[in-house]
């Protein structure tokens, strides 16, 4: 009788536990943000950038054609930074979407630094790390353009796109070795607009301005010869 009367003591101190745990959790997660939100907006300042905590969905619209916004749902746009430099639109955000149901649920973040301006267009691609998945996918069917003289950029590297022979014009070997330093980014592409991230990683406030020279660099790597007839 006695192990009967304690059972629901037990199991109201789990709960209690539980119930605990988890309003502790979800306070630190709420400091973090906070935290960074701040972090930013004082990074956005010394680099002269417009800052809003809470991004809009015009923003996601926009860059619909790219394989990271096709991802899950609840997508939101988080401590955006706009401005311009030298004729370049610059938007630098934190991207935030969800997978799965239930259990499986997983919300995904990562900061995006997305690039537009005039010039020579992009012709359409998607490049990212090449996962197990990818290599065994190869064995099957050749969706991925590998260059022979890089292949260490082959390797580590999935680069895809619907016209073939205007992206590997503008995968020159500079490109490619700048890649193969940096590795885990994420670039994707077409017409006026670069956009670069690493796959649910966030870059942590004192990161950015570096972050923002690489996506600068590889713009005008990209950018650095005319390329005319290349098709976006």
């Amino acid at each position: 009788m006695r192990r009967r009367n304690d059972d629901p003591i037990i199991s109201l101190i789990i709960l209690g536990v539980i119930v605990v745990i988890a309003v502790a959790s979800y306070f630190i997660s709420n400091l973090r943000r906070k935290k960074r939100t701040e972090a930013l907006e004082r990074a956005a300042g010394e680099l002269g950038l417009i800052f809003s905590p809470q991004g809009n969905d015009y923003l996601v619209n926009q860059l619909s054609w790219c394989e990271l916004f096709s991802r899950g749902r609840s997508k939101k746009v988080l401590n955006l930074m706009r401005g311009s430099n030298e004729g370049r639109e610059i938007s630098l955000f934190d991207y935030q979407y969800v997978t799965g149901h239930g259990k499986s649920r997983r919300t995904v973040c990562s900061t995006v630094a997305c690039l537009r301006a005039d010039g020579p267009p992009l012709p359409a691609f998607t490049l990212r790390p090449e996962g197990t998945w990818d290599k065994i996918s190869k064995l099957f069917r050749s969706a991925d353009i590998d260059f022979d003289t890089h292949p260490n950029f082959s390797r580590s590297f999935m680069l895809r796109g619907d016209d073939e022979s205007a992206v590997r014009t503008i995968f020159a070997p500079a490109v490619l070795e700048y890649f193969e330093q940096r590795s885990g980014i994420s670039a994707e592409g077409s017409s006026d607009t670069l956009v670069l991230y690493r796959s649910s990683k966030k870059v942590p406030p004192d990161g950015v301005n570096q972050f923002l020279a690489d996506a600068f660099g590889a713009l005008s790597l990209f950018r650095a010869e005319p390329r005319p007839g290349v098709r976006s």
